[in-house]
């Protein structure tokens, strides 16, 4: 793939504001990264000492975000690896800690408890169904790339498994934190751009087709783009930070879109990065678009869309996914379904 035109060279002594230019030297790095295209040499050496990088971007990243995934899950993994085999695919798990037990009762202690429990089979089992691939974070994980959160942002509280998360619903700031995992693993960011997939999103067509076709499209790709969404109707809108509502958030709107499957160019995930390390924090669903539309980003629609199979409201179990589904993709059918969690 092509890299992509007009992609801006980050330059920390040029930086908009002060904590940009306060950021540690693995976040400078993932700028430069980021800005620049992948495998291209930083401006400033201090960055790194051991980082080499060639002089093109060749390929998108593809991270699958997952928890506790189902072997129907597990096998969709795998057919998105198989089909987009000209992109590289890795598996980002959220792997929950003691830290984030909710403590207020016994027994939301002892589901929590549980949960860590069950999520660390998981992890050991992705990993041992696709090794390297498996970037697991935590809350703590996320903190560390933006220390900010403990004082500008409070975590949701998950009863039913005994956990308070930022994970739960801020989920750029996991997908740039498994970013920094790859980077820290690999030496490199290898994406000209980036595809984020949720677990218990189908696909009835061929998952390499969809990328080619939609990559590059536009800064932002996405579904159910929403304008002029009114903030205080959403549920998230108390998980909001001060600096967004101040920068994105217009005679009390913002911009809403569905988000189990978003392609990010690479100069607007740069942008974004910069905008939640200097605390421009919300649930993704609203932050992403918000963000993008604020500051002259483009962005673009996926067609592939179809109201009897996109839905948040019906749960298709494997029965009722192959009674509704089978005829058509044998028939050639292309169209995203979920939510597919069984």
């Amino acid at each position: 793939m092509p890299n992509e035109p007009g992609v801006p060279t980050w330059n920390p002594k040029r930086s908009q504001d002060s904590q940009e230019a306060g950021m540690g030297a693995w976040a400078r790095l993932l700028l430069v990264t980021i800005a620049v295209g992948c495998f291209c040499r930083p401006s400033h050496p201090s960055a790194s000492n051991s980082t080499e990088f060639s002089s093109q971007c060749k390929k998108n990243l593809v991270i699958v975000r997952t928890y506790l995934p189902t072997d129907a899950m597990i096998e969709r993994i795998h057919r998105i690896i198989s089909e987009a085999s000209d992109h590289e695919v890795i598996i980002s798990v959220n792997s929950h800690t003691e830290a984030e037990i909710l403590n207020q009762t016994e027994s939301s202690t002892a589901r929590g408890l549980a949960t860590i429990k069950k999520g660390r089979l998981a992890l050991k089992q992705l990993k041992m169904e696709f090794g390297e691939r498996v970037y697991a974070y935590s809350d703590e994980d996320i903190m560390e790339l933006f220390p900010d959160l403990s004082k500008s942002m409070k975590k949701f509280h998950v009863g039913r498994i005994g956990m308070a998360s930022y994970a739960y619903y801020l989920h750029d700031e996991a997908i740039l934190t498994t970013l920094k995992q790859y980077q820290q693993k690999k030496g490199v960011y290898k994406g000209c751009g980036l595809w984020v997939i949720e677990d218990d999103l189908e696909y009835t067509g061929n998952w390499g087709d969809l990328f080619q076709m939609y990559s590059g499209r536009a800064d932002l790709v996405t579904t159910y783009w929403r304008d002029s969404y009114p903030l205080k109707e959403q549920f998230w809108a108390p998980y909001t930070s001060q600096r967004f509502r101040q920068r994105f958030v217009r005679n009390g709107l913002m911009v809403k879109h569905n988000e189990h499957i978003v392609y990010y160019s690479r100069k607007f995930l740069h942008r974004l990065f910069v905008e939640l390390r200097n605390g421009a924090h919300a649930q993704s669903e609203m932050g992403t678009p918000s963000i993008c539309s604020a500051l002259g980003f483009t962005y673009a629609e996926i067609e592939e869309v179809s109201e009897k199979y996109y839905s948040c409201k019906q749960r298709y179990t494997r029965d009722t996914y192959s009674k509704y589904i089978t005829d058509e993709k044998q028939a050639g059918g292309r169209f995203l379904v979920h939510p597919v969690k069984y």
